[in-house]
């Protein structure tokens, strides 16, 4: 059995370890093939938005952060090849506070530490969390421009 779940985020497939279940072929592959062609054509140019957008903040000194210190965060920076671009990595789990993304190393910190850090720039790595996150950095005291990493190409101006 197939489907999608987490808001769509996520393509969930349910197995048999010891027999074969034919799931039903997607019902508009066609539509899929052009989804796919349309991914590796916009792919290189979103980069390049991502990469032109983070060096233009670091050089105008703006601070920013990622908010979400799991996959997301490790396959966005690594992708990028991000490295002081980001100040660090944001995340609620308090047993990732005080340590450091594998890779790049950004280090994890707490939403309370975010006072001292005070980011210019919050990208939340799912934007499911918007609400939440917007409503607890603004119970820090802070006001952050807070953007998704999902559709934060369409709002942004070229860097």
């Amino acid at each position: 059995n197939t489907w999608t779940d987490y808001d769509d985020q996520y393509l969930m497939i349910e197995a048999l370890p010891n027999g074969v279940v034919h799931a039903p072929c997607p019902p508009d592959l066609e539509h899929f093939g052009f989804e796919l062609h349309r991914f590796r054509r916009l792919l290189p140019e979103r980069l390049k938005a991502w990469k032109e957008h983070l060096s233009t903040w670091d050089a105008h000194g703006k601070r920013v952060v990622l908010w979400g210190g799991g996959s997301k965060a490790v396959a966005f920076l690594t992708t990028l090849g991000v490295t002081t671009e980001v100040a660090a990595a944001v995340d609620i789990n308090p047993h990732k506070a005080g340590h450091f993304l594998p890779k790049t190393a950004h280090p994890v910190v707490s939403p309370d530490e975010l006072r001292e850090l005070q980011p210019d720039i919050v990208l939340i790595m799912n934007p499911i969390y918007r609400a939440e996150i917007t409503e607890m950095l603004h119970g820090l005291g802070l006001h952050p421009e807070v953007l998704d990493v999902e559709t934060a190409l369409s709002v942004l101006q070229p860097a």
